[in-house]
């Protein structure tokens, strides 16, 4: 009988580990609000001085996988930044310092922003924005 108590138990917490993230968020639809503050889209910034990237993410119910990648939109297209985070909270803040003063003047950067709005995190589950800025 004692064993079959040390399995139950250990079944229990493997079923609650996994469940820690649930699939299924309560009362309705969760939605995500991605709030760029700089680089705005268009933005001509000043490639003497580091480019502070800044963005919130709120979520209705709760914030999931966030991806960010920057890449320079000339013939190399060079990745400046990747990041990837996974949150179980309603709001985050992203704030980083970028040096782009090796590119040449006029170089345009698109920095791809997505977050999730489920767990499973299907390509349609995401949400997008995409903002273009030059330096100069």
């Amino acid at each position: 009988m004692q064993r079959f108590s040390n399995v139950a138990l250990i079944f229990l917490s493997i079923v609650l580990g996994f469940t820690s993230c649930d699939k299924t968020e309560e009362g309705g639809e969760n939605e995500i609000i991605i709030t760029v503050i700089q680089p705005t889209n268009q933005e001509i910034v000043d490639k003497s001085l580091p480019v502070e990237l800044k963005v919130d993410f709120e979520a209705s119910k709760s914030l999931h996988d966030i991806n960010l990648l920057i890449l320079s939109q000339d013939s190399l297209m060079v990745e400046v930044l990747r990041w990837e985070g996974h949150f179980h909270q309603k709001f985050y803040s992203f704030s980083e310092t970028l040096d782009l003063s090796g590119f040449p003047s006029g170089t345009e950067f698109k920095w791809e922003i997505e977050a999730c709005i489920s767990h499973e995190c299907n390509p349609e589950d995401f949400i997008r924005e995409n903002i273009f800025f030059t330096v100069q």
